[in-house]
């Protein structure tokens, strides 16, 4: 009869579930799928073999980043007080060259005066610049250029920009590390001035904007 329960039940057919010999609730996985996950700690399932969270996997490599970026920081900050670079610390040192006795009509003014070295190189030499502007307003900087243009325009150069075409002075000089003292064509394609003098100094700073010569150097000799 319709609505009357099978007979089994009246038996207690089937057991309650959690029993044993009950069914399962959905029946068997399907053949290739496993059973679902357990519940995670905020209460959604966490997938088997689930990677860490983002922040965890690249924890390490932003903490190696920052430690490398330290390092780096620290490096250069050294080695601006070895250059000199330290603001006018008490006991800070810094290279300059001294250019005199040019007697060029133009070049003279402006190549005649005295340059410190910046904290960059050009092809692995020292930049210097003239801590006065010409009187046209123009910066003069000496820069050492290699032979990647050509061997006749490697040399030393006084110039308005580093690898500029705008150019006062030149010397063919290749070997040294420093500006040679003597031996500059001036202007740059014309005669040998031998009244064009470049000493290098290094000057102690002494924190109260006083500096003295601590050491002079010669031609071509190396000063970094």
């Amino acid at each position: 009869a319709y609505g009357a329960p099978p007979p089994q039940a009246a038996a207690g057919w089937p057991p309650p579930q959690g029993y044993p010999g009950a069914p399962p609730p959905h029946g068997p996985p399907a053949p290739g799928f496993g059973t679902y996950p357990p519940p995670g700690a905020n209460g959604f399932p966490q997938a088997q073999g689930a990677p860490p969270a983002k922040e965890e996997r690249g924890g390490h490599r932003e903490r190696g980043r920052d430690r490398a970026r330290d390092r780096d920081r620290d490096r250069d900050r050294d080695r601006g007080r070895d250059r000199g670079g330290g603001g006018g610390g008490e006991g800070t040192e810094s290279f300059v060259l001294h250019v005199a006795g040019c007697k060029h009509d133009v070049v003279g003014d402006i190549v005649n005066g005295t340059f410190s070295m910046m904290p960059d190189k050009n092809h692995g030499r020292p930049v210097y610049k003239k801590n006065t502007r010409t009187a046209a307003g123009l910066e003069v900087h000496v820069y050492y250029w290699d032979d990647r243009d050509g061997a006749n325009f490697c040399g030393w150069y006084f110039g308005q920009k580093v690898g500029g075409d705008e150019v006062w002075a030149y010397h063919p000089e290749k070997p040294t590390n420093a500006p040679p003292s003597k031996g500059w064509q001036v202007p740059y394609d014309g005669p040998v001035d031998h009244g064009l003098t470049v000493v290098a100094k290094t000057e102690r700073n002494h924190g109260s904007g006083k500096s003295t010569p601590a050491s002079t150097s010669g031609g071509g000799s190396s000063m970094g």
